[in-house]
């Protein structure tokens, strides 16, 4: 089964537009790159790399980057763009690996 559910389109927002609140501001975001990552893939004579992505979320809506192979110092230049509903929530970012095993 091929399920493209994508949770960062999913919004907490009542259905009826009239019961919308405004947004108060546009949260934008640049996910640049990232430098001292941890070898964690062995390459026989080709020595250590990692394949790693960026996963950012804003109250319950998140984004993840593409991912780059083999790369201790990924790049991804990637922006987003959130509206700002409450000034208090809070903003994660994680970087992790692809756990990805080829057949």
């Amino acid at each position: 089964m091929n399920n493209n559910f994508n949770e960062s389109k999913v919004s907490n927002r009542p259905t009826a537009k009239q019961l919308w609140k405004p947004h108060v501001g546009m949260l934008e975001m640049g996910v640049l790159g990232v430098t001292g990552l941890m070898p964690m893939n062995i390459k026989e004579g080709k020595g250590s790399t990692t394949d790693a992505y960026c996963i950012a979320k804003y109250g319950q809506k998140w984004v993840r980057t593409l991912t780059v192979i083999a790369n201790l110092v990924p790049k991804w230049n990637e922006q987003y763009t959130w509206e700002v509903f409450d000034p208090c929530t809070v903003v994660i970012v994680g970087v992790y690996r692809c756990d990805s095993w080829s057949v």
